[in-house]
């Protein structure tokens, strides 16, 4: 298999894990703001785009939560958060030399790096950063049945769980609003390229 086809097959992977594990929004390719997040004294951490990034729930433990007065025009009423967006991004890499190239080691709250079977050892990658291998030999994807939603992955390992990284909320907000660029202009190409392939499609007139 070719890099360009792993990188294919990992990123629908990485998408079908992050729906897994209750993610609501995934955009791809998510550029991050450069500020105040960088790993300057990581020399591996120098680029500004990240592969996949999905938005899920964190749940606060009760010492954590808060009432929060919401209001309208209509009337107003206090609200108890129980639980916070949070990000998780992911870098793919399916080769040495592409690994050595670098890739965002900060950004979200959990960072995580997904590569083929054996390709990095956890001395090689950053301690905060979670590392989860694929084992393209042994890799199977089956549909649960209903009631249950989603799908079952077999051949993904987790070596090495993420550390928590608190996000600003202005940089949350310019990475969400990234995602909902991105889900929109994918979507557009992807209507696109499904009007130009329907056989149904007129002819524009002359």
């Amino acid at each position: 298999m070719k890099d360009r086809e792993k990188t294919d097959l990992l990123t629908k992977i990485c998408y079908l894990y992050l729906r897994d594990i209750g993610c609501f929004e995934i955009g791809t390719e998510i550029h991050i703001p450069a500020y105040g997040l960088r790993d300057y004294t990581n020399e591996a951490d120098k680029h500004y785009k990240i592969d996949l990034v999905g938005i899920n729930w964190k749940y606060l433990p009760p010492s954590k939560q808060y009432m929060k007065k919401i209001e309208t025009e209509a009337y107003s009423w206090d609200h108890k958060v129980i639980k916070k967006p949070i990000l998780r991004g992911i870098e793919i890499k399916v080769s040495r030399s592409d690994f050595k190239n670098g890739f965002v080691h900060v950004g979200c709250n959990y960072n995580y790096l997904m590569t083929p079977k054996g390709l990095v050892d956890k001395k090689e990658v950053h301690k905060g950063i979670g590392i989860i291998e694929v084992d393209l030999d042994n890799l199977s994807i089956r549909k649960l049945s209903p009631p249950w939603y989603g799908v079952n992955i077999n051949g993904i390992t987790h070596l090495r769980k993420p550390k928590f990284k608190e996000v600003p909320d202005k940089i949350f907000s310019r990475i969400r609003g990234q995602i909902g660029y991105r889900l929109t202009l994918q979507t557009a190409l992807w209507v696109r390229d499904e009007l130009l392939q329907n056989p149904l499609l007129l002819e524009a007139e002359e």
